[in-house]
């Protein structure tokens, strides 16, 4: 019996060689694939084929989808750098071929049916990996003391490969206060920056295998984010920007709840420079998110944008914002507008969900009873004072 010769994507396909200048490249299966739907169905137009696959999969498929644009994205610059196009890879091969690798490509790029041993290092270590990591403990080289120590031993605290029933978790929240409460004793301001900041990073490590359905694993995250924020990082060497981009990416990418009621106390009581430099920060990851198609974490980018200026009463800034937001979310509606009015700026809270509710989103009914509420106040306020 005939052995199938079956190819999977990281499987060596050629090496493509051209001179002046000299380029060597080594051509795998699954530039073969993506090169052969370019050519074929895309007209080489590497945006349309991402794009396709962004709108053809759901929400359920968006690891192996990320992974696939990945490893599309890598393909794409490396081409690129090389002053090379899809075609490059294709054109001197037969039609009988192309035909067969055509079904294949479907079947593997377009429909994601591969396997994880597939996967090239650039499908494992996604945007999404990537910014995740960075978010954990990419920005701790501002820091007097490197919170990496107390990072290991904090997750010595936690069983390897193992799922905390919410039962457990009342002798885990016991052991890891414990941990807090011992090092905090005659600690310098210093180290309860690194013990609070190595703390947050672990339980986002591990909040994915703990049922936390009593809430002891939350609370006590929430208690800890409290004292991190209530540290003076101005007493420190460390600048507006090193401390705001680290707080800012942990808090973008925490999906817990654990930062939502707590993060905007680090807006308060900014100077003119920090306001302007922390909206500089996240503008700036709210383009690489939507860039990636990291649609969550871009929203929540967004929310925090609008955090920052209600909490500085930057006016100027509400309505654009609430247009950019929508109706898609109603609680951050209501933070810039209740700004407004506890300022008597009664035509900017209103306006904001006047703009807010023309634009598409899942709460434009309540933001519209809102809109009434307020209208409703401000007429009552009025009469009191003629």
């Amino acid at each position: 019996m005939a052995t199938r010769n079956i190819k999977y994507g990281n499987d060596f396909f050629k090496t493509l060689e051209k001179s002046a200048p000299d380029i060597f490249f080594e051509i795998t299966y699954w530039d073969v694939w993506i090169a052969i739907l370019l050519d074929k169905h895309f007209d080489n137009k590497w945006d349309d084929l991402i794009n396709h696959l962004y709108k053809k999969h759901s929400h359920y498929c968006r690891y192996n989808c990320e992974s696939m644009i990945a490893q599309i994205n890598h393909l794409r610059e490396e081409l690129s750098d090389k002053g090379l196009n899809p075609t490059d890879i294709i054109v001197d091969l037969d039609d009988d071929f192309l035909k067969k690798q055509e079904t294949k490509a479907k079947k593997k790029v377009i429909e994601l049916s591969f396997q994880d041993k597939e996967k090239s290092k650039w499908m494992h270590y996604t945007p999404r990996k990537i910014f995740f990591e960075d978010a954990l403990q990419g920005n701790w080289d501002i820091f007097p003391i490197n919170p990496q120590k107390l990072t290991e031993a904090l997750r010595k605290k936690f069983k390897k490969k193992t799922h905390y029933s919410k039962g457990q978790t009342f002798a885990l929240e016991e052991k890891l206060a414990s941990y807090i409460e011992k090092n905090e004793r005659k600690a310098t301001l210093p180290k309860l920056f690194a013990l609070y900041r190595a703390f947050l990073t672990v339980i986002l490590e591990n909040m994915d295998n703990i049922d936390d359905s009593y809430g002891e694993i939350g609370d006590l995250s929430i208690s800890v984010f409290e004292k991190y924020l209530e540290l003076d990082w101005r007493q420190l060497p460390i600048d507006a920007k090193g401390y705001f981009a680290d707080v800012i990416k942990y808090v973008i990418w925490e999906d817990y709840g654990l930062t939502d009621d707590v993060y905007p106390s680090m807006f308060n009581e900014l100077t003119k420079s920090e306001i302007k430099e922390t909206e500089l920060l996240l503008q700036t990851e709210r383009e690489k998110l939507i860039k990636y198609h990291l649609t969550y974490q871009a929203e929540n980018a967004l929310t925090m944008l609008g955090t920052l200026y209600a909490k500085n009463y930057l006016f100027d800034k509400f309505i654009p914002i609430a247009k950019e937001m929508g109706s898609r979310e109603w609680k951050r509606i209501l933070v810039l507008s209740e700004a407004a009015e506890i300022k008597e700026e009664y035509e900017i809270a209103l306006s904001v969900f006047d703009v807010a509710t023309k634009e598409s989103g899942n709460h434009t009914e309540f933001l519209r009873k809102e809109y009434a509420k307020l209208k409703s106040r401000i007429t009552k306020k009025n009469k009191v004072k003629l």
